[in-house]
């Protein structure tokens, strides 16, 4: 069925094999250069990561305070691996942020791609704004790096490759099959990208 299709995909998708070999070569790299705190410090921080994904993977919808815990664990655990600097806003505070229902998953998966292509030291840079809107829920997510075109995005695998491919298919079933509208805006330049991605949960009208 298609609620078993979009199930099957989120976890699929849960977090790239480059991620994992990341975090794995992390954790010698401090371990061979006796930086023992810093090495206890990621592995901590990792297994945090892991927790929150294998419980925010039993569903297909999360509430967005769980979602942005999760991304801030993610993005704690890359900037210590990696040096960059990020910020995380959100305009919804509680009790709304708590209660705001998201596609689980739908998110992280532009920022592992920021991560991966647009920061590669201390001087790399990524905003992450969430803010709500009439067109529902907006996330921007912006870096410094290179800059992409749309194409290469969805179809070169040193830029977006599989990982984007699979995001946009669940994208698609979403829209399809479920009461999910989900949208996404790429602008991109030499000085840095911008990704918007809009996620509006639509009424459901019964007719009598």
């Amino acid at each position: 069925s298609a609620n078993f299709g979009l199930f099957e995909i989120t976890n699929s998708s849960l977090m790239s094999a480059h991620f994992l070999s990341n975090a794995l070569n992390s954790i010698q790299f401090f371990v061979l250069n006796t930086q023992k705190e810093l090495a206890s410090d990621y592995l901590a921080k990792y297994s945090r990561v892991l927790r929150q994904m294998m419980r925010l993977s039993k569903s297909q919808e999360t509430t967005l305070d769980k979602e942005l815990e999760f991304i801030k664990s993610y993005l704690d655990l890359e900037a210590l691996r990696i040096g960059f600097k990020y910020s995380l806003k959100c305009s919804l505070k509680e009790p709304l942020i708590s209660t705001y229902l998201v596609p689980v998953f739908m998110i992280q998966p532009y920022i592992e791609n920021a991560v991966k292509h647009a920061v590669k030291d201390v001087t790399g840079l990524i905003h992450v704004t969430v803010r709500s809107g009439l067109g529902g829920l907006f996330v921007h997510i912006q870096d410094n790096g290179p800059g992409f075109t749309s194409s290469t995005f969805f179809a070169d695998k040193g830029t977006g490759g599989m990982g984007m491919q699979l995001n946009q298919e669940r994208m698609e079933l979403y829209n399809a099959h479920t009461h999910w509208s989900i949208a996404l805006r790429i602008i991109s330049s030499k000085t840095g990208s911008h990704i918007v991605l809009n996620l509006n949960k639509c009424p459901i009208y019964f007719i009598y």
